[in-house]
C-alpha cells in the first residue's frame, strides 16, 4: 500500500533553497512562482530568524516577492 503524503494532498510546496531562483529585473529581489510558494518560503525563513516576513505580488515580473516591511 502506497504512503499517505498530507503535504501533496494539501498542496503545500517546500521553500525554495536560496539561489535557485530567478531575479526580479527591477528589484533584484527572488521571483517565487505562486503566493503559496512565496508564503512558505517566508514562513520559514521567518522561522529561522525570528523576523516577521510578508509576501508581495509583484506588477513589474508577475511574481511573488519577499518582504520584511510592515504596510
Amino acid at each position: 500500500m502506497p504512503r499517505f503524503n498530507i503535504n501533496q494532498l494539501a498542496g503545500w510546496e517546500p521553500p525554495v533553497e536560496r539561489g535557485d531562483l530567478s531575479r526580479c529585473e527591477t528589484s533584484g529581489k527572488e521571483m517565487h512562482p505562486t503566493e503559496r510558494a512565496a508564503e512558505a518560503t517566508a514562513a520559514w525563513r521567518e522561522k529561522q530568524s525570528g523576523t516577521p516576513i510578508g509576501t508581495y505580488y509583484c506588477l513589474w515580473c508577475g511574481a511573488w516577492h519577499l518582504t520584511s516591511s510592515q504596510r
